[in-house]
């Protein structure tokens, strides 16, 4: 799968991608490229830890997918996207509101 940093200025195949983490400091999500190339592409910065968390689950959901490619979100889409959800209300199947 081919990964586009928000930015869109990295493309970044998984095939040479040894790790994918979140940084100790909880806002940016990184690639370790594998042996020979031994460093770290920055594939998205956000403003917050829970922006960052948002972004890293869609990334290992378009990997578990098979996805031919995926486009890290920006910061201000996914604060779009939150946005956008803050009013709906999620009912489980036992009747209560979450």
């Amino acid at each position: 799968m081919i990964i586009i940093n928000d930015k869109q200025t990295v493309l970044t195949n998984t095939e040479y991608i040894t790790h994918i983490n979140i940084h100790t400091s909880g806002n940016s999500i990184i690639a370790n490229l594998a042996e020979g190339n031994r460093r770290e592409i920055h594939l998205g910065h956000y403003t917050s830890k829970k922006k960052c968390e948002i972004a890293f689950g869609r990334l290992m959901r378009a990997i578990e997918e098979e996805k031919k490619y995926h486009r890290m979100a920006t910061d201000e889409e996914i604060l779009i996207n939150t946005q956008n959800n803050a009013g709906h209300r999620k009912i489980h199947t036992n009747g209560k509101t979450k």
